[in-house]
C-alpha cells in the first residue's frame, strides 16, 4: 500500500494541476475572444503567458513522475487512483482525479474553440492576400 505522506504529497501536485489547468482555460478563452476581436497583441500576450504555464506543467510532471516512483504507482492511470490509495485516501482521490479529468476536458473544449478562430482568421488572410495577387 502507498505511503501515506507521498501520496498526499501527490494529491496536492494534481490539485496544483487542476488549478494550472483551469488557468489555460482561461486563457484560451481570453485567447479566442482575442482572436475575434482581432486584437493581435492581446493573442500575443495570452501565448506569452501560455508558454510561462507550459513551463511549470512541465516541471510538475517531472515531479510526478518521481512521486508516482516512490509510490510504486508508475503505470497506473489516473482513474485507477483510487484503488492503489490508503483506504482514508480513496474518497479524496476520487474526487481529486475526476476534477482534474473534468477541468482537462474544459481546457480541450476550449484549446479546440481558439484553435478553430485562429484558423478561420488564418484562411481568411490567405484569402485576402489571395485576392491582391490576382
Amino acid at each position: 500500500m502507498a505511503d501515506h505522506a507521498v501520496f498526499r504529497e501527490y494529491l496536492q501536485l494534481l490539485r496544483g494541476l487542476e488549478k494550472t489547468v483551469g488557468q489555460l482555460v482561461e486563457l484560451e478563452r481570453k485567447k479566442a475572444g482575442a482572436v475575434r476581436a482581432n486584437d493581435v497583441q492581446l493573442v500575443d500576450d495570452c501565448i506569452r503567458q501560455e508558454q510561462v504555464l507550459s513551463l511549470s506543467l512541465r516541471g510538475a510532471e517531472q515531479k510526478r513522475a518521481k512521486l508516482l516512483k516512490e509510490l510504486g504507482l508508475e503505470h497506473v492511470k489516473l482513474f485507477g487512483l483510487e484503488r492503489e490509495a490508503p483506504e482514508e485516501l480513496r474518497r479524496e482521490a476520487h474526487e481529486t482525479a475526476c476534477a482534474l479529468h473534468r477541468r482537462y476536458e474544459e481546457y480541450q473544449s476550449a484549446s479546440d474553440a481558439a484553435r478553430t478562430a485562429l484558423e478561420r482568421v488564418l484562411i481568411q488572410i490567405d484569402q485576402m492576400l489571395a485576392a491582391e495577387q490576382q
